[in-house]
């Protein structure tokens, strides 16, 4: 099986499997519990929440440990906004930010909130400008992805963070796609809340963290216990905590060489595309790109099709996001780049550094062999 689907989901890195393991068999105590094999489980909690921090430059206390990135996106926003209802009721975000954003968005447009759409470029980037103009005296929130999850582009966050600096305005950014492959630090890019997803950095399914900054203030919005600082009630998930801490660090201290692995391969196998299927049309920005993401449209051909052929010929692939396949719908960041005209021929193909030339050399024959098969008539 040759598995390019990494945006979708990681394997889980042999690491975070081991400390899982560990926490399962030797950890299993209650967090909250008062005799000593529960302190020890509150130790591994507390790790975790350092080691994390540092990873991004924040403290520890500013790690909020989530179930899931979508989890963080919702207490970022509806946990924000719920604390400073009264400064303000405009928020700013971007047409293509993941579901998790935009679904919160449109739940506060309904209560009421004015919001400002910002479209991004053919590209897939976002403009800083556009946002400025955007700003009014009641702004309270920005909300701009690190990169997007689809077509891999990387927004200019730093750019943003500089403009929202020395305003009351809270940046937000879901760095879910990006942790691991870009270089994060909260401070140095004025980020006040950062959502990521454990399982999308090789770590268990079912965890996240929220990063909020200490000045920010949120409500939670799942009530019961003091847990994670009263931010998030509910037993914490030590295993899952731990194995995601194990993943998290590995992949930022592997980064420069995970980075580079990866252009060389995204930028063999868009050749390749291009050379073997002249039609071949790459969505996203070629130079703001995360690296390993692989996003094309073939005009004509059902990309439903391709993926149920490339699944016959031991390949996994996707047309976008993992969320929008199960429902069956568009993608709406095509749309919003530009590019519906062919949406129904995309395929997202996403490298890992496991993934060698012969499997890009295979993947490229075999969408090239199946391509008459798939054509829309």
């Amino acid at each position: 099986m040759i598995y390019m689907d990494n945006a979708a989901t990681m394997p889980m890195k042999e690491v975070a499997i081991q400390e899982m393991q560990r926490c399962i068999k030797e950890v299993y105590a209650n967090p909250s519990a008062a005799y000593r094999l529960a302190s020890k489980a509150r130790s591994e909690v507390h790790n975790a929440r350092t080691e994390i921090a540092k990873c991004i430059g924040a403290d520890t206390e500013e790690i909020i440990f989530t179930s899931s990135g979508s989890e963080a996106n919702s207490l970022a926003i509806q946990g924000y906004v719920n604390a400073v209802s009264s400064k303000g009721n405009h928020i700013i975000v971007s047409t293509i930010e993941h579901s998790s954003v935009l679904e919160n968005i449109k739940r506060l447009q309904r209560q009421g909130y004015i919001i400002s759409y910002i479209k991004p470029d053919r590209d897939g980037i976002v403009s800083a400008e556009a946002i400025r103009s955007a700003i009014c005296p009641d702004t309270i929130l920005v909300s701009v992805m690190y990169a997007n999850n689809e077509i891999g582009s990387i927004q200019p966050i730093q750019e943003i963070g500089r403009l929202l600096k020395n305003t009351d305005i809270v940046f937000h950014t879901d760095a879910v796609a990006a942790a691991g492959y870009v270089d994060i630090n909260v401070n140095r890019d004025n980020i006040d809340l950062l959502s990521v997803s454990g399982h999308k950095v090789g770590g268990a399914k079912g965890t996240g963290f929220l990063y909020k900054r200490k000045t920010v203030q949120i409500e939670p919005i799942i009530l019961g216990g003091d847990q994670e600082n009263g931010y998030r009630a509910g037993t914490e998930n030590v295993a899952g905590i731990a194995a995601m801490r194990a993943a998290f660090v590995q992949a930022c201290q592997t980064m420069e060489n995970t980075i580079l692995l990866l252009r060389q391969k995204q930028q063999y196998m868009m050749e390749l595309l291009q050379r073997e299927i002249p039609s071949v049309i790459i969505n996203g920005s070629l130079k703001k790109r995360l690296p390993g993401n692989v996003h094309i449209s073939i005009p004509g051909i059902s990309a439903d099709r391709m993926l149920m052929y490339l699944d016959m010929e031991g390949i996994c692939a996707s047309s976008g996001s993992a969320c929008m396949n199960k429902k069956h719908m568009p993608s709406y960041v095509m749309k919003e780049i530009g590019a519906e005209a062919y949406e129904a021929g995309t395929l997202r193909l996403t490298l890992s550094v496991e993934n060698t030339k012969e499997d890009i050399e295979y993947v490229v024959d075999k969408i090239k062999k199946n391509l008459k098969a798939c054509i829309i008539r």
